[in-house]
């Protein structure tokens, strides 16, 4: 019994080994940088593009870090000029740690996802979808489009993204499987992440972005209402992919 009790309590002194996501190393090696006085104040980061060759990681990751380290307060972006170490970094900032950010999932990695299942998704809603299923889903896309173009104020834009997950969720309840309802709505629970919002509001500032969006959903919607479910998919699968570009830009350049 004193074996037992004392292989017990060892057992119990070790921890879990996480996987420690890309942009999190890529995050701690720049926060190095800033603390040991090799990036100072002031001084702009190299260009995504670069930064990514030079660390050997992709562009979506190097974007992920950039903004967590805003999220910390080490780094801001200025415009099109670049990603600059803000101007007075304080000694409690860089104490801080990472938090909820290491918990939190890869924007990138929730995007792939979402192409994956939601355009399998929709290609079923196509087949499955009955007339009030297509009301549903035509009632959120109306509620979307009387906001387009009315998005001064944050609460205005936290309202628009709550009616676009209604939108795609009215979508999932269409293929009438709980199972896949179950896993879209798993997906959006991610999409209430810090990381994810800051990514989703740079883009919010488009110049005709959410109406770009307001007619990709047209098209899955009357891809679902045709029951055309190859055109269904693959509308759905174009417009996250305008999603990801627009996050992360063209990544093969």
């Amino acid at each position: 019994m004193h074996n037992f009790s004392t292989n017990f309590a060892a057992i119990q002194m070790f921890k879990q080994i996480k996987t420690e996501k890309v942009y999190i190393r890529v995050v701690k090696q720049i926060e190095e940088l800033i603390k040991n006085g090799k990036l100072k104040p002031g001084d702009r980061l190299p260009p995504e593009k670069i930064l990514a060759n030079r660390l050997g990681v992709s562009r979506p990751s190097v974007r992920e870090a950039i903004v967590a380290l805003e999220i910390l307060g080490l780094v801001e972006s200025r415009g099109g000029k670049g990603n600059f170490v803000k101007n007075v970094v304080s000694a409690s900032v860089l104490d801080q740690g990472f938090g909820h950010l290491e918990e939190e999932e890869s924007p990138f990695e929730l995007l792939q996802a979402r192409k994956i299942i939601e355009g399998e998704v929709a290609g079923y809603a196509a087949q499955l979808a009955h007339e009030e299923d297509v009301a549903r889903i035509k009632q959120s896309l109306d509620n979307m489009r009387n906001i387009v173009g009315q998005l001064a104020s944050p609460e205005k834009f936290e309202h628009h993204v709550k009616l676009d997950l209604d939108f795609h969720l009215k979508i999932a309840q269409a293929t009438h499987n709980a199972v896949l309802f179950r896993m879209v709505t798993a997906l959006f629970e991610s999409l209430q992440e810090e990381l994810w919002s800051r990514l989703k509001k740079r883009i919010w500032r488009i110049p005709g972005v959410l109406q770009r969006y307001l007619k990709e959903h047209e098209q899955i919607l009357s891809a679902i209402q045709a029951k055309h479910s190859d055109k269904a998919r693959k509308s759905m699968h174009k417009h996250l992919s305008g999603v990801q570009r627009d996050l992360f830009g063209n990544l093969l350049d």
